[in-house]
């Protein structure tokens, strides 16, 4: 059997959190592969490394028409609303898919091949089945996020228009399943009775902890990474706390802050280079891990962990992490006692616990316990472990 094709709606990017968990895990297993299929106009804003770039093949511009257009101009946007609008999401996505699965039918003989499936949407998973429905092949899944799936407080956890039987095939004939967290693997095994592997975005600890306080008085707060949904609210919530607990926070995004963001204690920094990030984190007093309150994200803070999670735990700095108790990465912190946890940002006793990030032995015990989790669970040889034994 010959290495491997990759199919996804990302690329390996070092722009975007799932592009550099897939270089920290597979390494130099992703030179092996020999087509790197792209789904989406994703992978175009967030484009595959110059080192794999000529193995790339973009098939979301020749045969998704209906996929959002990369570059927004007033005609192609409005034509891809009103065929949306016209057609709907199932048959959007399953006429693409149908268009893929045909082309890639043509020119590969995909069941000489491994292929790894790292689905972020529906069309992975739709190319996949229809791929072996005409012809089985030996294929791995990586499921980093579950975007298909939705929740209401009536429903709770659903997929819409049918597609929980495609997810049903999907994860049963593959010949393994990786999950992001292990309340993913909980929700799989109850849901679809399969059994899978964690395997999450790894980082290696930094250097020693830093027990030491910043000179200041007042308690510096930063946060590197996105602010959309997943992330801004529970930013949100923060903020009317932060002055009444002596606390500033320094945001390091691509993004513009919210209106609700902006006061005197939030600024607002360019974003710096990934391997400058840790570095940058040991200058402040704690690093925030912000997780949606919101049901509409519910699927992402309930099942997912982010990269920044091992990055944060590796800095050597402590971990204040906000949000809702369901929240994987809440639940995998308390569980380890190595972070500050707010999950319920209406009780201000809660919010006083910023105070002890200045208590040095509150800050030893977190510190600790935090590079315990890094050494045994969360570094990269621990992850690249579990990937070669599953993929091998």
């Amino acid at each position: 059997m010959k290495a491997g094709i990759y199919i996804s709606e990302m690329s390996v990017s070092n722009t975007h959190g799932g592009g550099i968990t897939l270089q920290r895990i597979l390494a130099e297993d992703l030179y092996n592969f020999e087509k790197f299929i792209h789904l989406s106009t994703f992978a175009e804003q967030y484009p595959i490394i110059s080192n794999l770039k000529e193995k790339a093949w973009n098939a979301a511009e020749k045969h998704l028409p209906l996929h959002r257009p990369a570059r927004k101009d007033v005609i192609s946007y409005s034509t891809y609303l009103f065929k949306r609008f016209l057609l709907r999401e199932k048959p959007t996505f399953l006429y693409g898919a149908k268009k893929i699965s045909q082309e890639i039918i043509k020119l590969i003989s995909i069941d000489k091949f491994r292929v790894l499936v790292v689905p972020q949407h529906h069309t992975s998973i739709y190319v996949s089945n229809l791929l072996f429905k005409h012809q089985p092949f030996s294929y791995w899944t990586w499921m980093m996020d579950d975007h298909p799936l939705h929740y209401d407080r009536e429903r709770g956890f659903f997929y819409e228009d049918g597609f929980e039987q495609e997810m049903n095939f999907h994860l049963k004939h593959a010949k393994g399943v990786f999950v992001i967290s292990y309340q993913m693997r909980e929700f799989y095994k109850e849901r679809f009775g399969v059994i899978s592997e964690v395997l999450f975005g790894p980082a290696d600890p930094y250097d020693s902890p830093v027990y030491e306080l910043t000179e200041s008085e007042e308690i510096k707060l930063c946060y590197f990474g996105a602010l959309w949904g997943w992330q801004s609210d529970a930013i949100e919530r923060m903020v009317p706390h932060l002055k009444k607990n002596a606390a500033k926070l320094d945001i390091y995004s691509f993004q513009k802050i919210s209106e609700k963001m902006r006061c005197e204690e939030v600024s607002q920094k360019s974003p710096v280079e990934a391997t400058q990030v840790q570095r940058l984190m040991r200058t402040y007093d704690a690093v925030i891990i912000p997780i949606s309150f919101d049901d509409s994200c519910r699927n992402l803070s309930e099942l997912n962990y982010s990269t920044k999670m091992s990055e944060c735990l590796a800095a050597g700095v402590p971990v204040l992490a906000i949000g809702p108790p369901y929240a994987g990465m809440i639940r995998f912190l308390r569980e380890r006692d190595c972070a500050i946890i707010i999950d319920d940002p209406s009780n201000e006793s809660q919010w006083e616990s910023l105070k002890k990030i200045k208590e040095y032995s509150f800050r030893k015990k977190i510190l600790d316990n935090a590079l315990l989790v890094s050494q045994r669970e969360t570094s990269v040889s621990a992850m690249r472990m579990k990937w070669k034994n599953f993929w091998n």
